[in-house]
């Protein structure tokens, strides 16, 4: 046989060993190995001690020693940061519509000419003013609340991080996160 015949006749074969023995690794079990989780930065392991409301040495020696829960945490802190940036860009948004539309409603208003005696060919500009000052305030709070509520609510990482934190404490030491308070930034009710 010549050497092109010869190298086509390896080439299936050992594409067949190769499929086999990778079918053959999985249906016996084995696992590739999966690499290590980074390491958590001190901030990160700040932000997850307010998640879960726990001493920072306590937290931070737990995540050291539980390789699940320091990636739940990685997640979380990651879920927080995000949950928290989108809640003060839809407040500050939100409200921010709302103030500058009913000022900028009201100057329309204040505006027209001969105010507070508007003459009928200039009623138009009054009924524009209204619009802005009714319209913006619908539509700042529609934004700006929900963004007050993601800021107030924990994110489903976050929820389940801590409830991994929670039930793997040792001697079953109940945390602040047991206790469901509902905090605001802006108020707090206790009840």
């Amino acid at each position: 046989m010549n050497q092109i015949a010869k190298s086509k006749l390896r080439r299936p074969a050992g594409l067949l060993f190769a499929l086999g023995s990778a079918f053959f690794s999985q249906a016996a079990g084995a696992q590739t190995p999966q690499p290590a989780a980074a390491p958590l930065s001190q901030e990160q392991v700040s932000a997850f001690t307010e998640v879960v409301g726990d001493f920072e040495g306590t937290v931070a020696r737990r995540l050291q020693l539980d390789p699940k829960l320091a990636a739940l945490a990685a997640a979380a802190v990651e879920a927080r940061a995000s949950r928290k940036s989108t809640g003060t860009t839809l407040a500050i948004v939100g409200f921010t519509l709302l103030g500058v539309g009913d000022i900028a409603g009201a100057a329309i208003i204040v505006a027209t000419p001969g105010y507070p005696n508007v003459e009928s060919g200039h009623s138009g500009q009054v009924l524009v003013g209204l619009g802005v000052a009714v319209i913006s305030p619908g539509v700042g709070l529609a934004i700006g609340i929900p963004g007050v509520v993601k800021l107030a609510k924990y994110s489903d990482e976050e929820n389940a991080a801590a409830a991994y934190y929670e039930q793997n404490a040792p001697g079953g030491r109940q945390t602040q996160w047991s206790s469901k308070a509902l905090t605001l930034p802006i108020v707090s009710f206790s009840f």
